[in-house]
């Protein structure tokens, strides 16, 4: 080959890291479409608010398939594995309650007195021992709910939000809120790779 060979193959163009991160956006988002418009998408890629997760919850609950965020085998979360009946449950139900009115420092009161040890829940059976009978479940939702509120306070409190999200994330590890709970409690500290890690 001479030099006016045409089969020469021209070197190639150079590589721009913003072409190659917009190309990744681009084809994120495609996924992301493809997922939601197929009933797969997470929470957060459907564009619902995390503090909206109860709404979600309630339609999932009533049976509405299009908020369902994993369409097979929709794993059962620690909320949704709780006796409504159970007077603890009841109590962090009161605090729910609290907490949509804004009464932050109600909901941690009924949170603490549903944790606390020396409850009975057992008030409608006198000559029942006086013993507080709970779970995982029950334990990872009241610590998870507390962390919430003790960062909602007027003076948020995040070393004890931190501790109650971590008490949760060892009660339901199959719960991804505590380690959003956890992470938000780390951020509010300044603890940055505490709050990365947590969401690892």
């Amino acid at each position: 080959g001479g030099p006016d060979d045409s089969s020469e193959i021209p070197p190639p163009p150079p590589i721009s890291v913003e072409a190659v991160i917009e190309e990744a956006r681009r084809e994120t988002a495609q996924e992301i479409q493809v997922a939601i418009h197929e009933g797969n998408a997470p929470a957060w890629a459907r564009g619902v608010d995390p503090d909206d997760e109860d709404e979600e919850l309630i339609a999932l609950e009533a049976g509405c398939h299009t908020v369902t965020a994993y369409e097979p085998a929709k794993p059962t979360l620690p909320p949704q594995r709780l006796d409504p009946k159970h007077p603890l449950v009841r109590l962090k139900d009161e605090g729910n309650d609290a907490m949509r009115r804004g009464d932050f420092d109600l909901a941690l009161a009924l949170y603490s007195q549903a944790l606390d040890p020396s409850v009975n829940d057992k008030t409608d059976r006198p000559d029942a021992a006086m013993k507080r009978t709970t779970n995982k479940d029950i334990d990872g939702v009241l610590y998870c709910n507390r962390s919430r509120a003790r960062m909602q306070l007027d003076e948020p409190d995040p070393e004890g939000a931190m501790t109650d999200a971590d008490a949760a994330c060892k009660l339901c590890p199959d719960w991804p809120k505590p380690r959003a709970r956890l992470a938000e409690a780390n951020l509010a500290l300044g603890f940055y790779r505490g709050a990365m890690l947590a969401c690892r």
